[in-house]
């Protein structure tokens, strides 16, 4: 996954790679779940670019969504994985920590989200909730898609 970090992705092709419609990618944006790695402008040309991390952010929100998560739950999610680097995420996967305890809005504030090893009830979670299996998913549908290159 090291390797393909590094990529950007415009908004036309994060939607086409996690089915996220437009119009809620802009609203997830506009709301702060979703913070760019570069911001465009308004127009063509010069797109809002997103990293893979932030790609598996969108996905995972869209896997808990389907799982009949709330929306408080589902844009906790979006912005706890959306706003790691990489190597934060990277190493969680890595030591078994794929749970993901969403963000939390406290007032006018978000507290952090963090990643946990799946165990109790988090432990009976379905595997298409996991974070590893959903970044397997991903990996899969990035193989598929050859993103332009930045």
């Amino acid at each position: 996954m090291t390797q393909l970090l590094q990529d950007r992705f415009t908004s036309a092709e994060l939607c086409a790679i996690t089915g996220l419609p437009s119009l809620t990618l802009a609203q997830w944006v506009g709301r702060g779940l979703l913070t760019p790695v570069r911001v465009g402008g308004r127009g063509r040309g010069f797109p809002h670019l997103f990293s893979q991390t932030q790609v598996l952010a969108v996905m995972a929100g869209l896997r808990w969504r389907e799982a009949g998560a709330g929306a408080d739950w589902v844009a906790g999610v979006v912005k706890c994985l959306g706003s790691l680097d990489a190597t934060t995420l990277e190493s969680a996967i890595a030591d078994g920590r794929t749970y993901t305890v969403p963000a939390a809005r406290l007032g006018g504030e978000w507290v952090p989200g963090e990643l946990i090893e799946p165990t109790g009830e988090a432990g009976m979670l379905p595997p298409g909730l996991d974070l590893a299996d959903i970044q397997r998913c991903m990996l899969g549908r990035l193989a598929q898609h050859a993103p332009c290159s930045r």
